[in-house]
């Protein structure tokens, strides 16, 4: 059996848990998340000149091959 909890007060973090066998293993696994977008979701006004858009995440990305 295996569950996830997701809570609230710490967003970005699930907490697994899975039984095999009579063996539990307990982990937290930090999820990436998006902490704002620059400009913001249905700005108006926004020059057709802006390229630029800004997205923060939660924690620093790594590049990868696969990208």
């Amino acid at each position: 059996m295996a569950t996830t909890t997701l809570n609230r007060s710490n967003p970005g973090v699930a907490n697994v848990s899975a039984t095999v066998d009579n063996q539990t293993v307990n982990i937290s696994i930090y999820i990436f998340g998006i902490i704002s977008v620059d400009p913001a979701d249905g700005a108006i006004n926004v020059p057709m000149t802006a390229k630029d858009v800004t997205i923060t995440f939660n924690s620093p990305i790594q590049a990868g091959s696969s990208l």
